[in-house]
């Protein structure tokens, strides 16, 4: 599994319905970048990454409501160029997890 590589203590929960496919983060002890970069949430299937979608944190304890998602086993937080990224540049990954 991919280990965070920043110092933040950064804290997520993921809700995901698997009839819906809804996909939600609350995301906590976390504060937005510079301007030019932007939280991104990936899905691991099969070791390869799929975009959830890019987030800015407005206020702690925020829900936020992703892009639907029909199969993962583990998530990952990441620090992208605005606007997201293709891949995961995996420079700077905030959170982790696996199901």
């Amino acid at each position: 599994m991919i280990e965070p590589t920043n110092a933040s203590h950064c804290m997520a929960h993921i809700y995901w319905d698997t009839l819906s496919k809804d996909t939600y983060l609350l995301v906590g002890n976390i504060t937005n970048p510079v301007s030019h970069k932007q939280f991104q949430l990936w899905a691991l299937l099969d070791n390869e990454p799929v975009d959830l979608g890019v987030f800015d944190i407005t206020k702690e304890g925020q829900v936020l409501q992703m892009k639907d998602l029909y199969k993962a086993k583990a998530f990952i937080i990441t620090l992208e160029p605005r606007g997201g990224s293709a891949t995961p540049t995996m420079e700077a990954v905030y959170a982790t997890g696996k199901l």
